[in-house]
This record gives structure tokens, C-alpha cells and sequence, in this order.
């Protein structure tokens, strides 16, 4: 109650409170940057732009906004296999770093053979890519609402130990409370299960809300 906002009133006074930029300003001044324990919908039309909106925000700029901060994502991807997701963000990366376009399409060769000069940027990306990978774990693999909360809570046992109290609760002890643990679904429609669609949403937001607050998701 008080003593936890008083708290959170002095870590603000040291600039523990200020969120990594989305490298969107006015997104800044209104969800304050990407916040610790926050859960962000992104919701949006088919082929509305929520993945390279997810891509962008949550992955691109959040490491490379993150300064020394130790960022982790696991990321859901119930749409697109891994290899899209990194071809995307390649060209994030391509664009930021020099300057020209260069489509997933093009990076694929998905309509015509990628030419010299875009390949020829691919490889140089190579490090960035592999740079990338030590902060991002993502399965592309058909989940449960349970199979997703197994596999999130195996991802947080490498940033801290799940403490048994008693019978019925359990607590997490974080290795490094200065780490962003970033979790992302996409998306919440296609996760697997006998139940309802919205059961099953449900669940995962839950178990989404309980990991939040047990693990600083």
C-alpha cells in the first residue's frame, strides 16, 4: 500500500521509474516508454501492421534504446516461423544502418532472387543478427494456454529461482531486478487448446498477470 508507493516514489527520484524509449515521441508521452510490469494489447485489423508494430517497438528499439540495461524476450509467434520474424527485423536493421530499403520479401527472395548489393548487406548484418539472438528466444510451435505457461516459466528460472513458500504459494527470487523481461504473444487468436477462443485467451492473459506480478514481467 503506502510504504510500497513511497518506495516506488524514491526509485522514480533516482531515475529508476523512466521507460526505454519506443522511438515513437508522442507513444512516449502517453504510455511513458516501455515500463516494467506493464501489459500492452496491440490490437489492430488483419494485415493492420501489429507484428512490425510488436517488431519495431518491443524488439527493435527496446534494445537498442536499452543503453546498459539487460533486456530478454521471449517471444509467441503462432503466425510467422522465427526465420520471417528475424528477416523482418533484418530489415529494420538494414534501413537504420544504411540507409536503404530492403524488404523481408527481398531478404527471402520470396518473388525474385535477392540481388548482390541486398545480399551483400545481409552478411554484413550478420553480427548484428547473432548480436540479436543472445536477447531474443522465440517458438514459432503450436501452444496451450499450459504449454505457454510452462514454457514462460522456464525461460524466467534463467533470471532468478522460483521459491516454493508452501503448499499454495510460491515466490521468485530475481538475479538482476535491473532486467527487462519482455514476453510477446502473436497472436492471442491462434493459441491452441480444446476450450473456447476466449477461454483460452483468458488463461493466458491470467497467466500473463500472475508472472507480471511474481516475476516483473
Amino acid at each position: 500500500g503506502v510504504a510500497k508507493l513511497y518506495k516506488n516514489v524514491k526509485r522514480g527520484q533516482q531515475g529508476k521509474n523512466i521507460g526505454i524509449s519506443t522511438g515513437i515521441p508522442k507513444l512516449d508521452k502517453v504510455i511513458y516508454g516501455i515500463q516494467k510490469k506493464y501489459l500492452y494489447t496491440i490490437g489492430a485489423d488483419t494485415s493492420g501492421g501489429k507484428t512490425s508494430f510488436a517488431l519495431d517497438v518491443f524488439i527493435y528499439n527496446l534494445i537498442k534504446n536499452a543503453g546498459n540495461t539487460p533486456i530478454s524476450i521471449l517471444y509467441y509467434s503462432f503466425e510467422m516461423a522465427a526465420d520471417v520474424l528475424y528477416a523482418k527485423l533484418l530489415s529494420r536493421h538494414i534501413w537504420d544502418a544504411y540507409g536503404e530499403i530492403v524488404t523481408y520479401e527481398d531478404i527471402l527472395s520470396l518473388t525474385s532472387p535477392i540481388s548482390d548489393r541486398h545480399m551483400e548487406l545481409v552478411h554484413r548484418s550478420e553480427g548484428w543478427l547473432l548480436g540479436l539472438e543472445k536477447h531474443l528466444v522465440i517458438y514459432d510451435k503450436a501452444l496451450t494456454p499450459n504449454g505457454i505457461y510452462v514454457t514462460c516459466r522456464n525461460w524466467l528460472s534463467q533470471f532468478g529461482e522460483f521459491i516454493q513458500v508452501d503448499e499454495h504459494t510460491e515466490d521468485y527470487k530475481d538475479s538482476d531486478p535491473s532486467r527487462y523481461k519482455v514476453v510477446l504473444i502473436d497472436h492471442v487468436g491462434l493459441i491452441s487448446g480444446t476450450d473456447s477462443k476466449k477461454v483460452r485467451i483468458d488463461t493466458v492473459v491470467d497467466t500473463m498477470i500472475y508472472l507480471r506480478n511474481k516475476c516483473g514481467l
